[in-house]
């Protein structure tokens, strides 16, 4: 059974003022958190289905990465990010091998790390921002500019347009086409911060030198550092479209609303966790490790009762592309 944020409040208000725990909403994100790094689980992955324009996509704020995929239909492999490099794999030159290298074939998804945009502007280009909200706090970003000196902008917030809904014509806000950019030019993007008050999405654009506006990222009010999982696809031309279906792991957003579900089916492994960092806290280093275990014990259960299920598996299927390909016409022993 899911629960709500609220209705976890509610279960585990009597820990408000005890325990060290002042916020009650405060002390389940931290325990959230906590669980969803302890092991890889099965509850903590989605198969989520997308279109991009190859070669390089990026995963949304909430995906911690990239378990499986399948790219126009055809499973890939998923690589780390160690296999760039020319002992391991393709480098920076897969479509020019060096001497004594082969092509590799396109079929890997390669992991080429962390980025704080979605989309990597071309520079030089200068930036500016949109909130959905009010009076809003900046956004921050570091960068390097032409000089490769590193920079700072606090970008200040600009309302997002709203629209009449019978004619179209703009209300409040302005248009990000029109909006003239806050901060200097950069070449590249390092990291971007959001202030500790912010309340509401905000949006990242960018206006490139030859003067078109676009739009970098979208960013969670809670994540003061965000980051996205960026990948290349080996074998896919620029701008190419492509059709993802991925099983991703989560990375869980802090709950804000009321309404908010809880990632894991239960309060229980919660309840745990916060004692647990109570134990911590308090030097009972065994106690808290008891904690710690029943919380993950809580979590293994319920995956070896949701993978209960009777049926088929077939071990060298013959669809085109697995394993089992090279071997349709035998029969299965």
């Amino acid at each position: 059974m899911r629960y709500t944020l609220d209705q976890a409040c509610e279960r585990l208000s009597g820990y408000s003022h005890a325990y060290g725990v002042t916020d009650v909403k405060t002390a389940i994100n931290a325990a959230v958190q906590a669980l969803a790094g302890l092991s890889g689980w099965e509850c903590l992955r989605r198969v989520v289905r997308t279109i991009s324009a190859g070669p390089v996509f990026a995963l949304p704020q909430g995906c911690a990465g990239l378990v499986r995929a399948c790219v126009n239909g055809r499973p890939m492999t998923v690589r780390g990010q160690d296999f760039q490099f020319l002992q391991s794999g393709p480098g920076d030159v897969v479509a020019r091998p060096p001497r004594g290298f082969t092509l590799v074939p396109p079929s890997n998804v390669e992991r080429t790390g962390d980025r704080p945009t979605v989309i990597e502007p071309v520079g030089p280009f200068r930036l500016f921002a949109f909130t959905e909200g009010a009076s809003e706090p900046f956004l921050t970003v570091r960068g390097l500019d032409a000089q490769g000196r590193i920079v700072r902008a606090n970008l200040p917030m600009h309302e997002r347009p709203t629209y009449d809904p019978s004619t179209g014509a703009l209300l409040t806000g302005s248009e990000p086409e029109d909006t003239e950019p806050d901060s200097g030019e950069l070449v590249q993007i390092t990291e971007v911060v959001l202030d500790k008050c912010a309340t509401s999405y905000v949006s990242l654009y960018a206006r490139q030198a030859d003067g078109t506006t676009v739009r970098l990222a979208q960013y969670h009010p809670t994540i003061r550092v965000p980051v996205f999982q960026r990948y290349r696809i080996a074998g896919i031309a620029p701008d190419q479209p492509v059709e993802i279906l991925a099983e991703v792991r989560i990375d869980p957003l802090p709950l804000i609303d009321d309404s908010d579900v809880l990632p894991f089916e239960g309060i229980e492994p919660i309840e745990y966790m916060i004692l647990y960092s109570w134990k911590m806290a308090s030097s009972e280093v065994d106690a808290a490790r008891k904690y710690k275990e029943e919380a993950v014990a809580w979590l293994r259960s319920q995956e070896i009762a949701a993978n209960t299920v009777q049926t088929q598996f077939t071990i060298n299927s013959s669809p085109i592309g697995t394993m089992g390909d090279i071997s349709m016409e035998s029969a299965n022993i």
